[in-house]
């Protein structure tokens, strides 16, 4: 995000993370998943090695060297994303937005919480970090990236995209990037 900010001279008013510190939560029934993708991996608190919630965030916030104010909102989508939150932190709608969630029940909860509040700006870049895992479309951020641009009636563009023959990580996941400008049409 540091480097986007940078690269597109960028001055947000502020960057929130989303976070559950607990891992991944459990996907929706009937949609395919990688065993990375399972419930509970991704623990940063096991990754940091910390005692909790607040330690976890403390750590990365110390460690965040962002140009702008940071605020780390901890807890699984569908308990976190609440319907007074945008009001009661002040949000405004986004520049950008990075989605590293893998899951569809994560991607799909994350953008209806965005976009029932009014949080895209006129074009919102957003970044899907875990685009692959699976087959395209058939679940995680891709099938609900679909389902989100039909139901809210977005128009989109891709600006990137890696490949999805790429090498795996060390732990055996091919992350496939993908990278888009999107907008809300409110007047259709």
């Amino acid at each position: 995000i540091n480097e986007y900010i940078k690269k597109h001279q960028a001055v947000p008013r502020k960057i929130w993370g989303f976070d559950s510190f607990s891992g991944l939560p459990l996907e929706e029934k009937d949609i395919p998943i990688i065993k990375e993708w399972s419930p509970g991996e991704y623990n940063s608190q096991a990754v940091l090695n910390t005692t909790g919630v607040q330690d976890s965030i403390d750590q990365i916030m110390r460690s965040s060297n962002s140009p702008c104010p940071c605020e780390m909102i901890p807890g699984f989508f569908a308990d976190s994303l609440t319907p007074s939150l945008k009001s009661e932190k002040d949000m405004r709608p986004a520049c950008f937005i990075d989605v590293d969630v893998d899951l569809y029940i994560s991607t799909i909860q994350l953008f209806d919480f965005i976009i029932t509040n009014d949080l895209l700006a006129p074009t919102t870049i957003v970044n899907f970090d875990d685009w692959g895992g699976v087959e395209e479309y058939a679940g995680g951020e891709s099938k609900a990236f679909k389902e989100i641009v039909e139901k809210y009636n977005l128009s989109y563009k891709e600006l990137y995209g890696t490949n999805p023959d790429r090498v795996a990580d060390p732990y055996g996941v091919v992350h496939v990037k993908k990278v888009f400008a999107i907008k809300q049409n409110k007047d259709q």
